[in-house]
C-alpha cells in the first residue's frame, strides 16, 4: 500500500484520514504466475494498480497471445476501463506474466472512494492522461519505428523486464513474431 500511497503523493496531497480511507477501499491480492484476472467476453471487476510483477492486456488469436496492448509494472494501474466503467464484456484478456501483488478496487469502491476523498477524482484523471500520453507515443512508435528501435524502446520503458518474461511477449509488445525477434536480437548482440 505504500507504492500506491507514494504514487498518489506525486500528484495530490492526502490527509491521513483520506490515506485510511484509501487503505480501507482497496484489496490487495497477490496471483501466480499465468493467472488471468480476466477473459475477454468477461466483465472486467477491478482497476488494478501492480504492487510488484507484470501484468498483460492482449487481444487472443487461436487461444494464444495475439497481440499485446499493454503491459502493467511495479507503480502502474491498469484495467480493460469501458469493461470497468459500463461492467459490460471485454474486448481483451488480463494475465500475470510472473508472480504479481496487486491492489484491487471494485467500482463500487471507486465511486465511494470519489465520494469520501474528492481530490482522488484529480489523481485518476491525471494517471489517465499519463496512460493515454504512453498509449499515443506507443502507437506512433509502432507507425515510425524500426524493430531494432521498437525493442530498444522497449527495453528503455521497461528495465530489466526482457529478462524477467518470455521473449514471445516480447515480440508481440513490439509487433513481431517470436521467430523474427529472435533473429534481430541474435543481430543486435552481433553489434
Amino acid at each position: 500500500m505504500n507504492q500506491l500511497l507514494q504514487d498518489i503523493s506525486k500528484y495530490i496531497k492526502l490527509e491521513p484520514e483520506e490515506k485510511e480511507s484509501i487503505l480501507r477501499l482497496i484489496e490487495t491480492k497477490t496471483y501466480s504466475s499465468k493467472t488471468f484476472l480476466f477473459k475477454e467476453g468477461e466483465a472486467c471487476p477491478y482497476l488494478y494498480f501492480v504492487n510488484k510483477g507484470v501484468l498483460c492486456s492482449y487481444i487472443s488469436k487461436n487461444q494464444n497471445i495475439g497481440k499485446i496492448i499493454r503491459l502493467a509494472t511495479a507503480g502502474e494501474w491498469t484495467s480493460e476501463l469501458k469493461s470497468f466503467h459500463y461492467q459490460a464484456p471485454s474486448r481483451y484478456n488480463l494475465k500475470t506474466l510472473e508472480k504479481t501483488e496487486v491492489l484491487q478496487l471494485s467500482l463500487q469502491n471507486y465511486e465511494e472512494l470519489f465520494r469520501l476523498v474528492p481530490k482522488m477524482e484529480r489523481y485518476f484523471r491525471l494517471i489517465m492522461c499519463d496512460v493515454l500520453i504512453n498509449t499515443t507515443n506507443r502507437m506512433r512508435d509502432n507507425l515510425v519505428l524500426t524493430t531494432e528501435e521498437r525493442y530498444s524502446q522497449f527495453i528503455k520503458d521497461f528495465p530489466g523486464l526482457a529478462y524477467r518474461i518470455s521473449e514471445k511477449y516480447v515480440a508481440s509488445f513490439i509487433g513481431v513474431s517470436p521467430q523474427f525477434f529472435s533473429k534481430i536480437k541474435s543481430e543486435l548482440l552481433k553489434k
